[in-house]
């Protein structure tokens, strides 16, 4: 059965075919006609003769396999809403709503408390005690030498699978996707169910339900969970074609920044430390040496991902996945295709984030940090 949720949260006359405010009322009907006596006939008068302030949607299919994998749902609240009054009726119709973005500006200071915040609330971000890196030499974008004999992270203290719900999940993800652009990608029922998994227990820690607050609180994000997971399905895991020449699905977000991409002699994406430490550990990414390193806990390096150069790739180590989608999800709301400045600890970070300029709506292309 397909999940199911509610519609219209502000008066606003249909745009749409008359068929479709006619469809509406045609569906509460049948809710009508179990409601006893004059209730019911009540019900039907006043959905009929407010029929222009709603408008009736069918679900967006970008996420709907999604809703599909996961749901149990049967029954919504569907809000009717006027210029004075809402009303509540129960039905059974995946209704979309028409919430608008209404986004609020968000001063730098603003950012870096929000930023703080969701640094003290990350509980699976790794102590300094568990791990130990070794930089080694220093190198530069241009930079064709390997400057670090011996690999970045020297110790581990850790089991990343069983460290937390989040960290499982996410390595669920590491092997669904083709690493070559420009080939297509094939998702199999299972794999939208770990990227479902993935989403439901990022959606369960404090870290995105802190950034989920600030979002709503700014107009950037749906109140409602189902919508937001779906907006961050949209934004992270929908597939589509890296560069415009190419008329096939090759790439999301999620691949790109998350585990990194292969074309030809390059590696693309490869923000993520977990994905660095586990192919290090697999001997399929040679660490080149650090181009930066900031605190708290950044860095920029040069590496060859099965021989494929990345000229720089940063991310912050030891944070937890839940931390880097927040915060990589929120500056890509409020600043798309710009760069987004905050403080952690005091100390400056910017976030450089892009969104996919040939497809319409927000779909993640690169999200990186600008590491000084």
């Amino acid at each position: 059965m397909e999940e199911v949720r509610a519609v219209v949260y502000r008066p606003k006359r249909a745009n749409r075919e008359d068929r479709c405010a006619l469809a509406g009322v045609i569906l509460m009907t049948v809710v009508c006609i179990g409601i006893a006596g004059g209730g019911g006939g009540f019900l039907w008068w006043y959905l009929y003769t407010n029929r222009d302030n709603f408008t009736y949607q069918y679900p967006h299919r970008g996420a709907g396999i999604i809703n599909n994998a996961s749901s149990t749902a049967a029954m919504i609240d569907f809000r009717v809403t006027t210029a004075k009054t809402t009303t509540i009726v129960t039905t059974t119709d995946h209704i979309e709503d028409d919430w608008v973005p209404s986004r609020d500006n968000v001063s730098n200071a603003e950012l870096s408390e929000l930023m703080q915040g969701l640094w003290e609330a990350d509980r699976d971000r790794l102590p300094d005690t568990v791990y130990e890196i070794n930089l080694q030499g220093q190198t530069n974008v241009s930079g064709t030498e390997d400057y670090a004999p011996e690999r970045l992270f020297t110790t581990l203290g850790v089991d990343l699978g069983t460290l937390s719900p989040t960290y499982s999940a996410l390595l669920s993800l590491k092997d669904i996707y083709n690493p070559n652009v420009r080939e297509m990608e094939y998702l199999f029922q299972q794999d939208l169910q770990n990227i479902d998994l993935f989403l439901d227990r990022i959606l369960e820690t404090s870290v995105v339900a802190d950034a989920h607050y600030f979002l709503v609180s700014k107009g950037y994000a749906h109140y409602d969970r189902t919508h937001f997971k779906e907006q961050l399905y949209s934004m992270w895991f929908e597939l589509y074609n890296r560069s415009p020449k190419y008329n096939f699905t090759d790439s999301c977000g999620f691949e790109h920044i998350f585990l990194g991409e292969r074309r030809g002699s390059k590696t693309l994406g490869f923000h993520n430390w977990v994905q660095f430490y586990r192919e290090e550990q697999a001997g399929s990414v040679d660490y080149q040496g650090y181009i930066s390193y900031a605190e708290p806990r950044s860095v920029s390096v040069q590496l060859l991902w099965y021989g494929r150069r990345k000229k720089q790739a940063s991310f912050f180590i030891g944070t937890s996945p839940e931390f880097d989608f927040a915060v990589y999800t929120v500056c890509f709301l409020i600043h798309p295709s710009k760069h987004c400045s905050f403080t952690i600890n005091s100390h400056p970070i910017k976030i450089h984030t892009q969104d996919v300029t040939h497809k319409p709506g927000l779909q993640l292309s690169t999200a990186n940090l600008a590491v000084p």
